[in-house]
């Protein structure tokens, strides 16, 4: 009963927060409809192999290329890959990468998915902090992303691969990843990999947020942005976000 008043009165406050849209219901608690499932006809996977596509529901916070191993929380706010991904080898694989941070409000659909068909071999745990990730906090707090509470899973595809980075914030400093028996959170107490040996196809479910928060997410720079979408916009799970660049294209020719 407390539970059914709590989310009726987070509706009343949250226009983001779509009930009619989750495959479930009758929440026996707030966590329960923060990882709620959501119908899969409401997010179709626009499948591709030449094609990568948004791991989540969110807000496009930046984008763009890793350029001398460096990128943007915000205008002014720069912040290094190596930073944010300790492993020195995953790190320098993705400099010169393009990248893209979407941010997941409280409200929205919290659970994350594969951008493109392959393997996973290990999701790395990083123990930190659970700093608001707000547009506020961005603009204010250095090197906010590398202070976080965070995991990297590398998914390597047959032609290109791809990295996420899910990151942890205030409230529910928690992430669960499929295949991992045991949540990601602050009582691991240190850094720590996990290993998975796990196929994945395009569009699959990865894993949840315990409560809404950022995931970055990293590609080969051969792909480029697809679609009308751009900082402050709203994209959906499963829908095209980058598509790798044609011969032509990279040879300067129009197409």
């Amino acid at each position: 009963m407390l539970a059914r008043c709590l989310i009726r009165l987070w509706q009343w406050f949250d226009a983001d927060l779509r009930l009619d849209e989750s495959s479930a219901s009758n929440f026996r608690s707030l966590n329960e409809c923060f990882i709620r499932p959501i119908k899969p006809q409401l997010r179709p996977i626009d499948f591709g192999e030449d094609k990568l596509t948004s791991p989540c529901d969110g807000i496009v916070v930046s984008f763009g290329t890793v350029a001398d191993g460096q990128l943007f929380q915000a205008k002014g706010m720069p912040y290094y890959i190596s930073d944010l991904m300790p492993n020195a080898d995953l790190a320098d694989r993705y400099k010169g990468s393009t990248y893209v941070a979407i941010r997941l409000k409280p409200g929205f659909y919290h659970r994350f998915h594969a951008p493109i068909a392959g393997s996973i071999d290990r999701v790395e745990y990083m123990y930190g902090d659970t700093w608001n990730v707000n547009p506020i906090a961005l603009k204010r707090v250095q090197q906010l992303y590398c202070r976080n509470e965070r995991a990297a899973m590398e998914i390597v595809g047959l032609e290109f691969s791809c990295v996420l980075v899910p990151i942890a914030a205030v409230l529910v400093a928690s992430l669960q990843i499929h295949g991992i028996n045991q949540p990601l959170d602050l009582s691991l107490g240190e850094n720590k990999t996990f290993h998975l040996k796990a196929e994945v196809r395009q569009g699959q479910e990865l894993g949840y947020f315990q409560h809404g928060s950022t995931i970055i997410l990293f590609v080969d720079a051969r792909f480029k942005k697809c679609g009308d979408w751009a900082e402050g916009h709203r994209i959906n799970m499963g829908q095209s976000i980058f598509r790798l660049e044609t011969q032509k294209e990279r040879n300067g020719y129009e197409i």
